[in-house]
């Protein structure tokens, strides 16, 4: 029975730098994107209140046309 335990496949020392640059570059792309999105998304909540607001004369009356 081998009883020896299994060695990860690449240590983080043994990437070269150029490796670990194009990972890390990667990362920071995805990274970048899901802070866009989220921004986006928070700006779209963010101006729905300020339409409904926009849209009445007194709080919960539409306005008159």
């Amino acid at each position: 029975m081998n009883t020896t335990l299994a060695q990860p496949a690449l240590a983080s020392t043994d990437l070269p730098g150029w490796a670990l640059l194009h990972t890390l570059g990667a990362v920071s792309v995805v990274e970048t994107g899901v802070h866009l999105r989220r921004q986006q998304a928070l700006a779209t909540k963010n101006q729905q209140p300020l339409r409904a607001i926009a849209t009445r004369d007194v709080v919960g009356q539409p306005r008159a046309c």
